[in-house]
Order: structure tokens, then sequence, then C-alpha cells
């Protein structure tokens, strides 16, 4: 067998054919036309040639002769005209040739048993084994010496195994944000792929890389998928890129390009790469001025940047300081006209005066400009030329920053200049009275005002004026205080308010201050001071006092009708007021009895006049009243009581026919209670006794003291319990045997010398087991002898120890559960409960709570055998 053929075995007859020499051959070959073409597949992914495994060769089986004659002999050999790779040749390893009876129709099949890599090594097709070729002899052994020559093409089919390779990475320009939409950034994408016809076409998409700082996938664009042109979609901002994301260094747009060729009958393949394109700065933005507290928005750092400053008018103060508005933490603090580029090329910038508002002072103010760290500029004001308030009060000073490149991009701010007055004069006080008097009356609230007249017809204001101030002038800034610091202040408005004590005219009338008026909001804080008097009026608030509300004389009796009359007694009275309001009138307003009336006056100086007969043992009460004349007025009202005694002897006499003292139960004896107020009009010795006493006698009993006073004293404890009243009969006579009497209750007053007491002491109290929190148990209950309604009887119940189990009405010693019982846990509880009065004094009860049963548990049977009868048990039950 020669080394170029390979003998085929027909599979179904199981039949061994030799290849012949060539001999004649047929006009019309069994194997049909002389050129026979099939499609078989690459091998995937072989990168050359492999065999193929027996599980994978029928993937790579076609039918080559279509034939239902099983004995024809069907030889591969070289093709002389188109010789195969040594690899390939129509071996037994390469290739076999099989009857398949059952194929529709049948033929003969051709195995390719070594896969074949279509796709060369290069991305021409110079090295694509795109077709294998040999020579087919087909034998027919019933014809004989004849054998049929045919052209074998196995066409090698691309099986989409090769994704698009990008070529020339890494991907990466730099362009400036300057560049103008539409323009193409780059185009040196390219990809080569090894496959064949629509497995090698390439189709292009971009979108924004995952690692990206910014994921913006509209910037930029491929306008056709077919090509990978990077076209300019949007504009560009690096400042925007920079604060995003925090560095000029990473104003990176990072791009996947993603290449996916065109598989039809595959599975389309795709590759990415990575284009980075760098954003630099370009000369878009003007010179911005800086500092802190300049209002921002997201597309400007400092919008309508604006300063504020002050000079004096007639002054020209060289360098202006500026105050930033908004202002800073420390209002007070200035800063430099800072400005810089708002791109980072740091372009030089020049500042000017632009315009004023209102026009015409541009020639008052010189600008220089000074350079500094880190690109900044300083734009230095000077005023060079004086400005007079008269002529403006305030104007607005535009500062111009222009940057020097081609675009001379400028920007403006405005610094708001106020010309404020000299400061020559101090501010003065006036009032609107014309005078610095005021008037409050006594007693009047905190937070009256003081009048300007005495008719209290409206309020005093203190004026403040100040001749550096004109009329269309701002007031300024400034206080008015009051010297000393006593009950009065000025208030925002300059009037002077009540704000503190009580004014009483009685004590103090008037009250003189030293009124300062002071400036704020100057260097110089300039002052000035008036002498201020306030006076308090007096109001009517005291009634007349008299030294006491009784008088109590006597008269001998007789006939007073003529003349002036007999002075009886002097009602004397005073009042703190002044004027009309301490002016006093009296008048008696009634004389009993009535009927006694004409016989008794009363003078302009208090003094009562009796004129008229009068007969011993007569007795009048005149009751005589002191007005002011005030209106209203106040009044006060004196009782004088005339006894008429006869002529002679007269008898002692009390002072009043009856006299109530308090005396505490805890005096000791023998003290001295009280002293008696007894005396006879001739002078005479007097003899003190007490006819009766009730309800106990010998209590009491007279003693003269040391200083001669007769004195009622106690000879036996006071017990308030017992006796808590004695009225005496107290007598006194006198040599000539004259007596009088007068009676004396004496009211025992109470001290805390009872304790509470329990009646009884011991208290036992039931309650059912099982019942809620808050059941009545019962109540206790004490009393204290001490006198009823008083601290020293009133009563407050404890439980000693605090316990969990009970708790007591402190009121009224209701006892009630804090919990529920259980019988068959505690049957019964002890405690003491506690009766305090107010002294502190305390009482005992003890207590004793017993738990009753009730049938709330199920009972158990303790079987036991107590003796048998005639074969029975008895049980005892056991709960």
């Amino acid at each position: 067998m020669s080394l170029t053929t390979t003998t085929v075995r027909a599979a179904v007859l199981g039949l061994l054919f030799v290849v012949v020499p060539p001999g004649v051959r047929a006009q019309t070959s069994p194997c049909g036309s002389d050129t026979i073409s099939i499609d078989i597949p690459e091998y995937p992914n072989s990168e050359g040639v492999v065999l193929i495994p027996p599980s994978q060769q029928n993937s790579y089986r076609k039918q080559i002769v279509q034939s239902d004659d099983a004995t024809l002999r069907l030889t591969i050999t070289e093709d002389p005209d188109n010789p195969s790779d040594p690899e390939l040749r129509p071996d037994s390893t390469t290739l076999e040739v099989q009857y398949n009876a059952l194929s529709v129709p049948r033929g003969y099949d051709l195995i390719l048993k070594k896969g074949v890599d279509r796709d060369g090594t290069s991305a021409t097709d110079d090295d694509d084994r795109n077709a294998l070729q040999y020579k087919l002899e087909c034998v027919d052994p019933t014809i004989a010496n004849t054998v049929y020559y045919h052209v074998l093409k196995i066409q090698i089919l691309d099986g989409n195994d090769n994704a698009p390779q990008f070529q020339g990475e890494p991907y990466q320009i730099t362009v400036t944000e300057l560049t103008p939409v539409g323009i193409t950034v780059y185009s040196s994408i390219s990809t080569t792929d090894l496959d064949n016809g629509n497995n090698k076409l390439v189709k292009y998409n971009i979108n924004t890389a995952s690692t990206s700082h910014f994921t913006n996938n509209s910037v930029f664009m491929l306008p056709s998928e077919d090509s990978a042109f990077v076209v300019l979609r949007q504009p560009l901002d690096y400042e925007a890129m920079v604060n995003q994301a925090g560095s000029g260094l990473l104003a990176v747009y990072r791009m996947n390009i993603t290449a996916t060729d065109q598989a039809q009958e595959f599975t389309p393949l795709s590759n990415w790469a990575y284009l980075n394109i760098t954003i630099t700065d370009g000369d878009d933005l003007g010179p911005k001025f800086i500092y802190d507290t300049c209002p921002s928005t997201p597309f400007k750092s400092c919008v309508r940047p604006k300063y504020s400053a002050s000079i004096t008018s007639g002054d020209t103060l060289g360098s202006l300081p500026v105050l930033p508005i908004p202002r800073l933490t420390d209002p007070t603090q200035t800063v430099p006209i800072r400005v810089r580029d708002g791109d980072s090329l740091n372009a030089v910038i020049q500042c000017s005066i632009a315009y004023t508002v209102p026009a015409g002072y541009e020639n008052r103010f010189t600008v220089t400009t000074s350079s500094s760290a880190g690109g900044e500029y300083q734009c230095n004001v000077r005023v060079s030329t004086a400005i007079n308030r008269a002529d403006v009060p305030s104007l607005d000073v535009v500062i111009q920053a222009r940057e020097l490149t081609p675009n001379s991009y400028s920007e403006e701010a405005v610094i708001t200049l106020d010309i404020t007055p000299r400061n020559q004069n101090a501010r003065s006080l006036s009032t609107n009275s014309g005078a610095f008097q005021g008037y409050i009356l006594e007693n009047s609230a905190v937070g009256t005002l003081v009048s300007n007249d005495t008719g209290l017809r409206g309020p005093l204001r203190l004026l403040v004026s100040d001749l550096d101030v004109s009329a269309n002038d701002p007031p300024g800034n400034y206080e008015i205080t009051l010297s000393p610091v006593i009950g009065f202040q000025v208030d925002a408005f300059g009037y002077i308010q009540f704000v503190q004590g009580i004014l009483d005219y009685e004590t103090r009338q008037q009250y003189t201050f030293e009124a300062v008026v002071r400036e704020l909001d100057t260097n110089e804080r300039r002052s000035s001071t008036a002498s201020l008097t306030i006076n308090v009026l007096d109001d009517n608030d005291n009634a007349p006092s008299v030294t006491t509300g009784l008088l109590q004389t006597s008269v001998p009796e007789g006939d007073y009708s003529g003349g002036v009359g007999q002075f009886l007694v002097r009602v004397s009275a005073d009042d703190a007021d002044s004027g009309v309001y301490g002016q006093l009138d009296y008048t008696i307003l009634t004389v009993f009895p009535t009927a006694s009336t004409n016989i008794f006056s009363i003078d302009n100086n208090g003094g009562v006049i009796l004129q008229g007969v009068v007969v011993a043992g007569d007795s009048f009460t005149l009751q005589t009243q002191v007005s002011d004349r005030g209106t209203p007025n106040q009044r006060t009202n004196v009782a004088v009581i005339v006894d008429v005694t006869p002529v002679g002897n007269q008898p002692p006499q009390f002072t009043a026919n009856n006299y109530t003292i308090y005396v505490s139960e805890a005096v000791p004896v023998q003290s001295s209670l009280w002293n008696i107020p007894a005396s006879d009009p001739e002078g005479d010795a007097l003899t003190y006794s007490i006819d009766n006493a009730v309800p106990q006698a010998n209590a009491f009993d007279t003693l003269s003291d040391s200083l001669g006073n007769q004195i009622l004293r106690n000879i036996i404890t006071l017990n308030r319990e017992q006796v808590d009243t004695h009225t005496l009969i107290l007598s006194v006579a006198d040599n000539g045997g004259n007596r009088t009497s007068a009676t004396v209750t004496v009211i025992v007053l109470d001290v805390n010398d009872n304790s509470p007491r329990f009646n009884p002491t011991e208290y036992m109290f039931d309650i059912d087991e099982n019942q809620n929190s808050g059941t009545s148990v019962g109540q206790v209950s004490a009393t204290d002898a001490d006198r009823q309604n008083t601290p020293f009887s009133s009563i407050s119940y404890s439980i000693q120890p605090v316990s969990n189990d009970f708790q007591v009405d402190m009121s009224n010693g209701q006892i009630t559960s804090r919990r529920p019982f259980d019988y068959e846990m505690q049957k019964n509880f002890t405690f003491t409960v506690l009766a305090t009065d107010g002294g502190g004094n305390i009482g005992v009860a003890w207590v004793i709570v017993r738990v009753r049963d009730l049938q709330d548990t199920v009972p158990y049977v303790s079987v036991g055998v107590i003796f048998s009868c005639n074969g029975g048990v008895l049980f005892f039950v056991r709960e």
C-alpha cells in the first residue's frame, strides 16, 4: 500500500477493497460529480491540528457520496496539484470513509478525525486554513479495470472562537476643558479578530468605567459603532471635576471601550479596554474674590462679593479697612480684599476702581494690587481725597479685578462705605417739659412712668440731641443711665420708669439723680450729664392715728351749762399725710343715752366739752370721729366714756367692768399673771379680794409686788384639759368702805402636753384570703386631749415598720391590704400603728389581722385504715 493512499473499509459489508492502478475512466462515476465539496466546522481553540476524541467525531462527519450501493470502494489520496499539510495527510489517523445505511439518503460519510483550527496567528488571511483538498478514487467492483477520480474539497467553517483583540494599548489622552463639543478627541483605538466573515466584523461601544470618579455616560460618545472614534458630546468643566474628585490629578474620565464581533450563528464574543481621558484646566473663569463667609452656589464659589467700611467725614484715612458681608464670627474683624484666578492657571490680576454709586467719586480713591503666595492678589483701597458727609452720607465703591490674559475676564466686588459724622460734640439731654423735674404718686406700682407735671397728665421723657448728627441721620447708639441706681431707670425710649421698691411720701419725698447719656458707637464714647429730680407726691394713704380707741374720764356731779362749759378729755390724733390729707376734723357721731346728745360738743382740737347738768351715777358713752380732708377722706373712731361721780369720797374704780386674760397651762405655780388696773379717786389705799371663783375656788389670789403693783397670780397648776376657763369676781375697797367689783375671765391656753391615745390599744381584724389589693381590713382611732382643731390635737396615722402587706390612711386610720393573701401561706399578721399629733407626741396600738380560709384548693385524700368492721374500711380525708 502506498503512503499516499488509504484503504477504505465499507462499514456495512465489512469487505476490504484494495486500490488498483489507474485505468481507463468510465464516463459516469458512481460517486457523482468530478468535484465533491463538503463543509466541516473548525475545531475550536485547537491552535493547530489535534486529534478529535471519538465521542466528538460525529460533529465532524459529512456525506460525500450518495449511493444505495454499499460495494463501492472509495480511496482518498493526496492531490498532486494541492498537496496537504504533513499533519493532515490522508491516512487513517486523519480521515475515514464509512458507508451509512441509516442516513437518508444512504451513502458514504467522510469522518474528519483530526481537528483543524481554521484561524491563523496573524490578522491577515495569509495563514488561515480555509479548506483541505484531496483526490478521491472511486471503484465499482462490477466494472473491471475502472477507477474514477474526483477532487475532494473540505471547506473548514469558522467557529467564532476568537474574541476581538485591542491593538496599541494603553489608550490615553489629555484634552483641555475648552475642547468644543463635537470634536473627535481620540481615534487611535483598533482591534483585530482572527475569525472570518461576520465573526471578524467588530462593533464598538463606550461607557464610563466603574473605577472612574465620574459616572456620567453622556460626556463622550462614538458617532458610529463601526469605528472607535471618541467624540466629545457635552462641555467639559475642569473646576467641577476638581470639586467632585478633590484634586486636579483626579480630573480623569476612565472610559470602557467594548469591542464585540458580529457572529450570527455563534455567540458573539467581546473584549474591552480602558481609555483614560485627562482633563486639563482652561481659561474659562474670571477672577474670584475670597473670604470665608461669601455666599456660594454649586456653580460659583463666591457670588456677589460685598464689603462694608466707614470713614469719618472730612478724613483721608489712607488704607481702607473693610468688613466682609456677611460678617465673620467676630463681627469686628476686618479682612484684606483677596482675589485669585478662578481657574488653576494663576493668571496675573490687576485691581481698579470701576465706578461709584452715586457716580463722581471714583477719583477720591486709589487702588494698588499686590501679589501673595499661592497665586493670590490683594486689592489695596485707599481714600486719597476727603469725602464730606454733607455731600453724601454713604456710597458704593465698585472694585474690579481683571485678568491680564487674552480673554481679559473680570469680576466686581462692592464696598458699601458709610461716611460717619465727625464726633466733636457729646450728646446732650433735655426733657419734653423743659425741666428736669418729674413727679410720681406714692405707692405707685412697679412699671409706672414718671410724669412731667404734678397733675400726672403725661410721662416725662428725656430727649437726646447731638450737634454732630443731622436731621436725616440715624440717631446712633447711646444709653441713658441714672446715678445712683435707686428704684428708677430709663427705658429705650427715654421714659423714666419706677422699677423697684416702695414709694412712701412719709418716708421720702424726693429723689435726685445724675442722668448720664453716653455714646456707644463711637471711639470717643463721649458723655454728658444733667441733674434730675423726681418728686414723690403725697397720697391720702394714712388714716388719722390715735393713741387709744377708748378714753374714760369722770366728772363730779353738777351744773355745767353756763359759760364755756366743762372740759372733759381731749381726743388726741395725728395724720402722717401732708396738706389737706393731714388736716383733721373732729365730730361727735353718737351719744348714749341719746337724750343727752345736746350737752356734749367737741372743738377743733378734739377737746370734749360738757355743757349741761349731770347727776352722780350717770354714765355717758360718746362715739367720736377724726377725719382728714382727702377725697375720699380717711376716718378713725374713738369712744369716750364719761362717768359722773358724787361729790365727796368716791369709790375705787376699775378701768373696765370686764377683763379677759390668757394664760398658758404650762406657767409655774405662783406666776404673776396680770397687773390689776384699779385706782381710787382720792388716792386712798385699796384692799383687793377675790369674792367668787367659778368653777374652781382657791386657784388664784392677789399679791402686791415689789413695785407696789397689785397682781393676780395662780396658786395651783393650771390644766386646760380639766378647766379651760376660770371666772373671777375681783373686788377692791378703799378705807371708807367704798367697794367696786369687776369680772375677770381667765382663759387657759393649751400646750402639747397630751399624747394621742388609742381606745382600745389592741385591734383584731379579719380578711378573706385572695382579696384584691386595696381591700378594707378595719379602722383604728385615736384621740388627743389637747385643744381640738389645733395642731396639738391633729392626728396622723402610720404603720411601723413600713409594711408591704398593709397600708393605713394617715388621716382617718382606715387600714387596707396592699396585696392578696394566701391562708395556706400565712394565717395572720401583726404590726404596729402609730398616731402622731402636730407636736410630735406619739400613741401606739397593736393590730392583728387574721386571714380567713376559703375553699380555694382541691382536697387530697390520705388513706389510713383506722379499723375494720365487717370487712369495711374507714377513711380520713386530709386537705
